[in-house]
């Protein structure tokens, strides 16, 4: 598992991520990972993650979190809260880069 914090637009976000192994070999289909995102917002009602991969790109509706729309090339997805925390989790391919 590995962890990190950041702080983006005055929000902290920790993230974390756990390698899942998959059966197809890795020249076929790059590993996923589960990544957590967390934002600490005190007072927010309703939180989204505006996202891309790799540059801002958009991925398959399929591969998406629940709930996820794209909007101009930019996928939305809302966050769930749990007291003054928001949280998504997502699988991603190992190594992507999260925008």
């Amino acid at each position: 598992m590995r962890a990190c914090r950041l702080l983006v637009s005055g929000l902290c976000l920790l993230l974390t991520q756990a390698v899942h192994s998959q059966s197809a070999p890795e020249a076929e289909q790059p590993a996923l990972v589960t990544v957590k995102i967390q934002s600490y917002s005190a007072g927010a009602t309703e939180v989204y993650l505006v996202w891309g991969l790799n540059g801002w790109l958009v991925i398959a509706e399929d591969d998406a979190p629940p709930g996820t729309v794209v909007k101009e090339d930019l996928m939305y997805t809302p966050m769930i809260p749990a007291e003054n925390m928001f949280t998504v989790k997502m699988q991603v391919p190992d190594g992507a880069t999260i925008d």
